[in-house]
């Protein structure tokens, strides 16, 4: 089961990081995220769409009734 980050801490960690103390594998050990990759990946995020980026949005699908007996 993936852990899940909240967007305040996602937000914390891709701000710590152009300050240039830390890189991405510290960071994720800092705040114990389970990857370095996955604190790359926030900061590409933010790179390009800023905070909304880091936001998780799922999006379920609703399909009608008479679809899903037609299925």
């Amino acid at each position: 089961m993936s852990k899940k980050y909240s967007v305040d801490l996602k937000l914390k960690i891709v701000q710590a990081y152009p300050q240039g103390i830390m890189g991405a594998r510290v960071l994720a050990k800092k705040y114990d995220v389970s990857s370095k990759s996955l604190v790359t990946k926030w900061i590409n995020q933010y790179k390009q769409f800023g905070e909304a980026g880091l936001r998780h949005q799922i999006k379920k699908q609703q399909y009608p009734l008479n679809f899903k007996l037609d299925v």
